[in-house]
Parts: structure tokens; C-alpha cells; sequence
């Protein structure tokens, strides 16, 4: 430690010395910095003091020559006066330099502000005194004077420059010592500087001779060591060199490929694994460059990698697919590693590990894709679309060229294409097979796999197989399609080389064939249902037309009404914006609006008179009874509206329930006016048919209370068209 510290001391001393140096340079700038300001200050203090005295002696002068002017009328006397209002020269311009000086002292500004007034006035006045003079003489100029005051404003003004003098005298005192002081420490400071720093320069030139003596001895000591050195490095060498053959009866024992090459790509060495890896010997590899031995390889990722490590010298860990020359592949882990020889490159055999890779991924693939057509069969509804699915999936994962389906038609024993995906003829799409013909045919009659490897021109008498030779094709598979015991078709898979499938692809094929005979049973039996259901629909609206058919003939008065209101109704109802789900409604609540009456008597339903109270009260009661018919129809629930609402009326007078406003249900509100329409536009026993304009009329005066003003509006527009 001592010596360290005795050999850095000379450079300690060389640094402390200029750090030194700087400081007193630092401390001497500020203090400078700051006596420079005094200076300033002091400076523009004493301009100060004399602006203050040349403004004041202006203004005296300017006093004095108004008196002298007064007394003599001798304009030679105005000199000062002139000189004291001169813009340039005179009072106001040094009041202007007085505010520039003091700007940054409020309390000068202050007496500057108190003062400017002051002395613009005493100016007007002696202004005045002049004039006054020179018009109307001494008497009375000198009767202003004697009265203006002036002299109390004078005192004022004299007041207010001994006070704005006193206070700059005190701060030229203030500035005058702190620039002594500034320069008192800036002597100091440099002065205690240069003598430290000469005191340092001297210690370190001395320690510095110590130093360049205490080094001659260690180069003597240095050689010494540098001998003992040149031993033990020899020595080492053996030791390596021994090291250097276990390290390689090591490798040779690893079960990891392991090889060295050199900067110039050259097999520096291999041992057996890499050469079993390789399929060939070590002497086929030692000396020759990568070149040589794989032509092409500089062409390959695999090469720029290698080339990338050795230029940058950086480690890799790539995994690298080669090709043997019988045209296998395998796959090897490479960790690269540079070394002082060039680089080493550690290799594992991953084939193994990579083959199943593949066929997880191949699982992963297959199994997207019977996702892809489970999520067919359960969205879509059209048997092209849910087909197209299979196809393009079955194409995309059992790497075929051209996919089919024929569905079996059971009425004509034929198998009729339905879809075919891949560059195709249009033969292909439009191919019917009679069942138990050709090879489509047999897999089909005899409900099994057919398998054909290698299609031959002499199969052209089987009709399927002459259209596959035009098809350019050398592979077929044919699987039947079966759902519960039924044939519904047949899944073909056409190569246009030769393919030989394992048994994992054929089981495969077979699932998606699986699939596709659920996916074609499903969209039939949708359609079927559909079938049904519409079959369903049509029942029950014929149902409805029927019972509203029926009431017509038992009330023969008002056949026809019931179609013409509906259709009436329907308009209205349009124009009001109900939905299309809506309308369908709509219309079976109008069919159905006098279902009631058929719990009516025929004596009071058919009687060619009016009603008597008690009749009519039986009559009034046909709305609860369609309720009561149709409400355990559930099918009809939403078409209650009118048959049970259309006798309610807006001010809520009608029946049955007395409903009012839009509690009324908006069918029946629309329906009510039509039904109105209708009646009084058609004989009764009891009277004539109204003309249409009357019925508009009445229909009008009934706004409001009977009829919705909204469904009397759309009414109305609906006839004048």
C-alpha cells in the first residue's frame, strides 16, 4: 500500500495542483464576476447623482431666468428656460434617464413618480409667467407669480432631490465597499493558490525522481520473473498437450456428433458419430472442405449460418434438415461454437423426435378439420355449402388432387356426383354410376374401402375409371358413405401420381367419410323438417281459411266480408310498419275476428232486425268467446290481438274489457276502422249500403272516440290512393 501510494503521488500531486488551480481560477472569476457589478453599480450610481443635479440646476436656471425675464423683459434671460424644456437636452430628458437608471429601485421610482408631476406643473406655470409677460406685462406676470405658489413647490422639489440624492450616496457607499471587498478575496484567492500549487509541484517533481529510480530497479526484477516464466510456460505446453489428446479421446467417445472446421472449411476433425450421421467415413471428411465433400452446400441456410458465426464469431443453435444422397432426410440439433481452431459443432440426431412432431401435427391438422365440418353440419343449412366445407378440408388434409361425392339415389339404383373439389373436367361433375358398375359402384353395392394404387389403361372398359384416365389420375380410394345401416353415397379421393397410403391416412380417409355421411344425413333430415314444417304452416292457415269460410255460409249476409277486411287490414298494417312476422299475424287475427259468433244463437246471429238490449248484450259477448276458443291454441296466442280487442274503442266505451288508447293492441285499432268500412259499405236485412263519401264522414266523426286518430289517418290516405 505504501508503495502504491509512493508511486502516485508525483500524479496526485500534478492533479491536486491543477485542481487547486481551477478553484482559486473559479473563486477569483466569481469575485471578479462580482467586483465588475460593483463597478457597475458605482458607476451608474454616480450617473445618477449627476442626472439628479443637472435636472436640478435646470430647473433652478429655468426659475431663475423666469424672474429675470419678468423684471427686464429681456428675452436673453430665457436661455436656461429654453435650455430646461428642450426635448432633447433638457428637464423631461433627464427625468426619462432617471426612471431608465433606477428602474430596479422601487422606492427612487416612487419619489420619481411623486416628483415628475411637480416639475411639469412648475414648468406650465413659469410657461405661463412668460407669456403673461409678454402680453400683458410686469404687473401681471408678476401678480401670478405672487401667487402661484412657487416657491412651496420648489422647497417640494429641492425636498425630493436630497432625498433621492442621499439615497444614492448611500448605495455609492454600499457598492464602493463591496467592490474593495471582492477585490481584497480575489488577491487572496489567487495569491493562496500559486502558492499551494507551487508548494504541490515541487513535492511531486520530487517524488517523481523517487519513482524513476524504484523503476530501473523493477525492470531488473521484471527480467528475473520474465525467465522464471518462459519455464513455466514450457512446461505448461506439455501439459496441454497431454490435456489436448484426452480432450480428443473424449470426443471420440461421446454419443454426439462432434467436428471441428477450420477458417478454410476444411474438416480439421470428426469423430465416428458424425461420420455415422453423415453416412460416410472420417477419411472422406478430414482434409476436404464442406464443398467437397456436400457440393452445393454454400447454398444452403445451413451454410450462411455457419459463415455468420465464423465471421462474427458468435454462437448458434440451429436445427437443420438434411438430405442424404439416396434421398432420406434427417434432422439434426447443431450447437455451433467458435474456437480458436475456427469452429466446433456439436450434433444430435432429432429424426426420430421430429417424425413425431409431424404426426402430432398431422393429428392437430386432421382433428381441425373434423372440427371444421362438425361446425358445418351443426350451422349450415344448404347441402353444397356444408359439402364445399368437406371437400376443400378432406383435399387440404389428405393431399389429394381431386375429391368426390356421389349420393345413391334409391329410386334409380344410380349414383348421382353432388360435389367434386380440385382441378376437374366437367365430366367429373356431372357423373352418374348405375350401382354395382365400376369401382364406385362395387364399393358402394358391397359397402367396403377400395383401394386401387396404380390405375391401368386397360381398366377403361369399368365407365368410372375411363373418366379418371382422362382425369390424367394414378391413384384411387373409394369408401362408401353409411348412416344407421342406410347407404347414402360414396366418398372418392383421386391422385394424379402414385400414392400408397399407410394405415393412419386410410383411417383418416374413413373418418371423414364418417362425417360426411353425418353431414349429408343432417342437412336431409333439416330439409325435411322444413318439409314438415311448412307442410304444418300450410295446414293450419288453410285450417284458419276454412273456419273463417264457415262463418261466411252460416252468416250469408256477410259473406265476402271477412277477405276483404283482411286484405284491407294487411295494407293498413304495412303502411303502420309491422314486420313481416307481424303481418302473418295480423292476417289469421282478421280471418279469425267473428270466430266468436259461433258461440252466438242463430236466432239473435241471423235475426233480419235489430237487436233488443238483452240480444245485444248476448251479441257483445263474442269476443270472450273467441278468446275462450283460441287460447288453448297456442299456435294462435299471438293472433288474439283482433278477435279479442277489435270491439274496443279509444275513449274506452267499447268492449270487452273497455280498453282505451294504446292499451288497444294497434292490429285491432287498424282492424276497427276497417270492419267499420266494410259493414257500411254492404247490405244489411235491417238496411241499405251506405255510400263510400257518407262512411268517410262518419268514420271522421267517430275520431277520437271510437277510432284512433292515428289508424283514421292512415285509413284515409290508404282510400284516396
Amino acid at each position: 500500500m505504501k508503495k502504491y501510494i509512493s508511486a502516485n503521488f508525483s500524479n496526485l500531486g500534478f492533479i491536486f495542483a491543477i485542481s487547486i488551480l481551477l478553484i482559486a481560477g473559479i473563486f477569483s472569476f466569481v469575485n471578479l464576476t462580482i467586483l465588475i457589478e460593483s463597478n457597475n453599480q458605482v458607476s451608474q450610481t454616480l450617473l445618477t447623482l449627476t442626472k439628479l443635479e443637472e435636472t436640478l440646476t435646470l430647473l433652478v436656471d429655468a426659475e431663475t431666468s423666469q424672474r429675470g425675464y419678468v423684471i427686464t423683459g429681456d428675452e436673453a434671460y430665457l436661455e436656461p428656460y429654453y435650455n430646461a424644456i428642450n426635448s432633447e437636452t433638457g428637464v423631461r430628458r433627464n427625468l426619462e434617464e432617471l426612471q431608465s437608471l433606477t428602474a430596479n429601485k422601487p422606492q427612487q421610482q416612487t419619489r420619481l413618480e411623486y416628483l415628475i408631476p411637480l416639475i411639469d406643473e412648475r414648468l406650465k406655470v413659469i410657461a405661463q409667467v412668460i407669456h403673461q409677460r409678454e402680453e400683458a406685462g410686469f404687473e401681471s406676470a408678476q401678480a401670478i407669480v405672487l401667487n402661484g405658489g412657487g416657491k412651496e413647490m420648489m422647497d417640494s422639489i429641492r425636498q425630493t432631490f436630497a432625498e433621492m440624492e442621499m439615497a444614492e450616496n448611500d448605495m455609492l457607499v454600499y457598492w464602493s465597499e463591496m467592490s474593495s471587498v471582492n477585490l481584497r478575496n480575489t488577491m487572496i484567492a489567487m495569491t493562496l493558490g500559486a502558492l499551494l500549487s507551487f508548494i504541490l509541484l515541487l513535492a511531486s517533481f520530487y517524488m517523481l525522481n523517487r519513482e524513476v529510480r524504484e523503476r530501473r530497479l523493477a525492470q531488473t526484477d521484471l527480467h528475473q520473473l520474465n525467465q522464471e516464466l518462459d519455464k513455466r510456460v514450457q512446461e505448461r505446453s506439455e501439459q496441454l498437450v497431454e490435456a489436448n489428446q484426452r480432450y480428443v479421446r473424449v470426443l471420440d467417445t461421446m454419443l454426439e456428433g462432434c467436428q471441428i472446421i477450420g477458417f478454410d472449411w476444411r474438416y480439421l476433425y470428426v469423430n465416428d458419430v458424425v461420420a455415422n450421421q453423415g453416412h460416410i467415413t472420417k477419411d472422406r471428411l478430414l482434409g476436404h472442405t464442406m464443398m467437397e465433400v456436400y457440393p452445393g452446400i454454400d447454398e444452403t441456410p445451413l451454410f450462411t449460418t455457419l459463415r455468420g458465426c465464423m465471421q462474427e464469431r458468435k454462437p448458434a443453435r440451429i436445427e437443420n434438415e438434411f438430405t442424404y444422397p439416396t434421398g432420406e432426410k434427417g434432422w439434426f440439433e447443431l450447437s455451433i461454437e467458435p474456437i480458436a481452431e475456427g469452429l466446433f459443432i456439436l450434433s444430435i440426431d432429432i429424426t426420430e423426435r421430429k417424425r413425431s412432431e409431424e404426426a402430432i401435427q398431422q393429428q392437430l391438422y386432421r382433428l381441425k378439420s373434423l372440427r371444421a365440418i362438425d361446425l358445418a353440419i351443426l350451422s349450415a343449412t344448404d347441402l353444397r355449402l356444408t359439402l364445399k366445407t368437406v371437400l376443400e378440408e378432406a383435399k387440404t388434409r389428405l393431399h389429394a388432387d381431386i375429391v368426390q361425392v356421389e349420393l345413391f339415389n334409391p329410386g334409380m339404383l344410380v349414383l348421382e356426383t353432388i360435389g367434386t373439389t380440385g382441378n376437374h373436367t366437367e365430366e367429373m361433375q356431372s357423373l352418374v354410376t348405375r350401382l354395382g358398375d365400376g369401382i364406385n359402384g362395387k364399393t358402394a353395392l358391397e359397402r367396403r374401402t377400395v383401394i386401387v394404387d396404380m390405375i391401368e389403361e386397360d381398366e377403361s372398359d369399368d365407365p368410372f375409371m375411363s373418366v379418371l384416365i382422362k382425369e390424367d389420375a394414378r391413384s384411387l380410394y373409394s369408401t362408401p358413405l353409411i348412416v344407421k345401416g342406410n347407404l347414402i353415397g360414396v366418398f372418392n379421393v383421386i391422385f394424379r401420381k402414385q400414392y400408397q397410403a399407410d394405415q393412419d391416412w386410410i383411417d383418416f380417409f374413413e373418418t371423414l367419410a364418417g362425417q360426411t355421411a353425418m353431414a349429408v344425413d343432417s342437412v336431409k333430415s333439416f330439409e325435411d323438417l322444413q318439409r314438415s314444417n311448412l307442410d304444418l304452416a300450410i295446414a293450419y292457415d288453410t285450417t284458419i281459411e276454412g273456419w273463417s269460410h264457415a262463418l261466411d255460409l252460416r252468416d250469408k249476409e256477410t259473406e265476402g266480408h271477412t277477405l276483404r277486411v283482411t286484405q284491407m287490414t294487411l295494407r293498413l298494417a304495412r303502411i303502420a310498419g309491422l314486420s313481416s312476422a307481424e303481418l302473418v299475424h295480423v292476417r289469421r287475427g282478421a280471418l279469425l275476428h267473428d270466430i266468436g259468433k259461433m258461440g252466438i244463437p242463430d236466432n239473435i246471429l241471423l235475426k233480419p232486425d235489430k237487436l233488443n238490449p238483452e240480444e245485444w248484450e248476448i251479441m257483445k259477448k263474442h269476443p270472450d268467446y273467441a278468446y275462450e276458443l283460441l287460447l288453448p291454441i297456442t299456435y294462435l296466442h299471438p293472433a288474439l290481438d283482433i278477435p279479442y280487442c277489435h270491439h274496443e274503442k279509444w275513449d274506452g266505451s267499447g268492449y270487452p274489457r273497455g280498453l282505451y288508447g294504446e292499451q288497444i293492441p294497434l292490429s285491432a285499432r287498424l282492424f276497427a276502422v276497417v270492419d267499420v268500412w266494410d259493414a257500411l259499405r254492404s247490405d244489411r236485412p235491417y238496411r241499405q249500403a251506405w255510400a263510400e263519401e257518407r262512411v268517410i264522414e262518419h268514420i271522421q266523426s267517430l275520431n277520437m272516440s271510437h277510432f284512433d286518430p292515428h289508424a283514421v289517418e292512415i285509413f284515409l290516405k290508404t282510400i284516396n290512393k
